[in-house]
């Protein structure tokens, strides 16, 4: 299933607060940078906490944190310089334009036109990357939480019919077919057992259906389990009748208190499967595990998923 998933030019991860979207988004790309192919995690948040998992400064041009995997922070400023390189047509008019009033003035006027273009960053590096510059063959977009998600990825269809033929017009509607296309795009969910995550989960994908952006997969994180079931909890339960068994009942209790917390877990699991329809890839909870650690952690369960077989660079970049 991953393999399918990588098949795709980017994937947009999202979800709700604090379900480990941004750890699950570097994971997925480094798994994705050791199966050989080169890989662009690009992080929403300019506070760039992915950056600071792997030990580096936030920075706007992708830097490389490990063998084809680079890592870039959105910055507002920055990226709507950069598309307006691509569409004014020399390197003194663009001086000009960033330096005028009227420039200035029209990006505070119009914020979702700062919104358009973050977005848009996606469609730019695949589709408009230099051609002195090495492809992509995956980027990763570790997006924003949920509700403003849904605000960013309306924003080229809205920018689309709002300006129409111009300019701009024009590039939200490249920008809004590439992002619809679903051999190029895919947007991967993230969801933990928590009730509120859940639903939220449901509500969010069938709102993504909504803008023709179903998710093609759902990442369950943080899946709790134990290696038993009720027969050694029954066990347990006998030992403590036994004389002086006083201890065995306390391991009992915890038992079945942990055996139910990850009956719980499969019940959101499975309910997300089957409310949604999407196919759910599972990641362990990793007590306890912070930072680059569990990064690797993650990535190395993702990496069970992946085909063993290491695609050349030449042929990985038309992937997709």
């Amino acid at each position: 299933m991953l393999d399918e998933l990588i098949k795709r030019r980017v994937l947009i991860v999202l979800g709700k607060g604090g379900v480990g979207r941004t750890a699950v988004s570097a994971a997925l790309g480094l798994a994705t940078a050791r199966t050989g192919r080169r890989v662009c995690v690009i992080e929403y948040d300019t506070g760039a906490p992915m950056a600071a998992m792997f030990g580096h400064a936030p920075a706007y041009v992708p830097i490389e944190v490990e063998s084809g995997l680079f890592l870039a922070a959105l910055n507002g400023p920055r990226t709507l310089e950069e598309y307006l390189s691509l569409t004014v047509p020399s390197p003194r008019v663009l001086r000009s334009v960033l330096s005028s009033r009227l420039y200035n003035y029209f990006i505070q006027a119009a914020p979702g036109l700062r919104e358009l273009i973050m977005i848009g960053k996606l469609y730019h590096e695949i589709e408009r990357r230099p051609a002195n510059l090495p492809p992509w063959d995956v980027v990763i977009f570790d997006g924003p939480a949920s509700g403003q998600a849904l605000d960013l990825l309306r924003m080229p269809a809205t920018a689309h019919e709002t300006f129409g033929a111009s300019i701009v017009g024009r590039e939200a509607h490249n920008v809004t077919a590439f992002l619809h296309d679903p051999t190029k795009c895919a947007v991967v969910q993230i969801a933990t057992a928590d009730g509120l995550a859940v639903s939220e989960t449901i509500e969010f994908h069938q709102a993504l259906k909504d803008i023709a952006m179903p998710p093609a997969a759902i990442v369950f994180n943080r899946k709790f389990s134990v290696p038993y079931g009720p027969p050694a909890v029954s066990a347990l339960a006998h030992l403590a009748q036994r004389p002086n068994g006083s201890e065995w009942g306390s391991y009992a209790v915890r038992a079945r208190r942990l055996l139910d917390a990850a009956d719980r877990t499969d019940q959101a699991a499975h309910t997300l499967h089957e409310q949604t329809g999407t196919p759910i890839i599972e990641l362990a909870e990793h007590l306890n595990v912070h930072g680059r650690e569990l990064i690797e952690k993650l990535a190395a369960e993702l990496a069970v998923g992946f085909n063993r077989h290491r695609p050349s660079r030449e042929k990985s970049i038309h992937l997709g």
